[in-house]
């Protein structure tokens, strides 16, 4: 099942949330200030990044059984996906 809605963090008077698309509130974020919207920035990330890090795992867990038709083109491939996944889940550009 893949995550297809993109969450959004939201911050107002030291209070911290986590909305839908429609703005339809999904979780509360108990903790305040700067640890609180932290925790709301990283959740947000990491779920509107999930399908990319699966499917990234997939990717490099298909070679798990014959890694002898994988040439270092595919590799690096792999790794190039994983890494912008990961990249993406950090909140850095790709």
């Amino acid at each position: 099942m893949e995550h297809t809605q993109k969450w959004i963090a939201r911050h107002e008077n030291d209070k911290h949330w986590i909305e839908d698309v429609d703005h339809i509130p999904i979780a509360n974020i108990f903790d305040s200030g700067e640890e609180g919207k932290a925790k709301a920035e990283f959740i947000v990330r990491a779920c509107n990044n999930h399908d990319d890090l699966v499917r990234a795992l997939k990717t490099i867990a298909a070679c798990d059984r014959d890694l002898s038709y994988v040439n270092k083109s595919d590799a690096l491939g792999f790794i190039k996906i994983a890494k912008a996944a990961i990249a993406k889940t950090e909140g850095k550009e790709v």
